[in-house]
């Protein structure tokens, strides 16, 4: 390779990162600012916890319990967790568990936790959700979600971890780390969006019949 070669490779490499750095300096950014926003709308049908955490579930728990919406589904439940256990540790889960909890079991990652909402969301009707989880995931969790129910309004609701919403957060090495593995998930994400369409809206009942084919969702409540 020749002196000019090798220079256009080097800059082209030098060029990529920084294009790579100052899209991750944007990602972070982005993400953080959704700590910033609450909603306040009383008029979304459903909202979706994605897990990862009892302070997700607990929140979108409260979410529920103020009235802001009418239904929630607990995407990737862990099998071995008993409602027993949602009950003992989230105090508010039993009082709404029988009237307005669903837990969906199939999901073992993001695109499982949009396929979960978008069965669940087509079998109720549902053309609006608050999706629950916490910041450095949303980006990617809204992305999945809007290429999975195109048409449908996604609205982001971020778990706070420390302090009231709004607070600065100093970002350790930890939660850098935390986030620029989600930066290249939703790079991933984003490049295979290219090749894969969105999914079209189906009627209602094409919908229910898929939802008991797959099994893709379950409903459970205490007895």
């Amino acid at each position: 390779m020749g002196f000019y070669a090798r220079r256009f490779v080097l800059l082209a490499l030098l060029a990529g990162a920084v294009v790579f750095g100052g899209g991750f300096v944007g990602f972070v950014r982005s993400a953080k600012k959704f700590e910033t926003v609450e909603f306040s709308r009383s008029d979304i049908d459903g909202a979706v916890v994605l897990t990862g955490g009892q302070d997700r579930i607990a929140e979108g728990v409260d979410v529920l319990a103020s009235g802001r919406v009418k239904r929630l589904l607990i995407s990737g439940v862990n099998p071995d967790v008993a409602l027993s256990d949602l009950s003992r540790d989230i105090p508010k889960f039993r009082e709404f568990a029988q009237c307005c909890i669903d837990l969906g079991y199939s999901a073992q990652n993001t695109i499982g936790n949009a396929e979960e909402a978008r069965a669940w969301a087509r079998q109720l009707n549902f053309q609006s959700l608050v999706i629950v989880t916490s910041s450095y995931h949303m980006p990617r969790a809204l992305a999945e979600m809007q290429h999975a129910l195109p048409g449908t309004e996604i609205i982001p609701h971020v778990v706070v971890r420390d302090g009231p919403r709004g607070d600065a957060v100093r970002l350790g090495v930890d939660d850098l780390r935390l986030y620029f593995t989600e930066y290249v998930k939703f790079l991933a994400a984003q490049a295979r969006f290219l090749v894969s369409p969105a999914v079209p809206k189906s009627s209602n009942g094409a919908s229910k019949a898929a939802f008991r084919e797959t099994g893709v969702f379950v409903t459970q409540v205490f007895s």
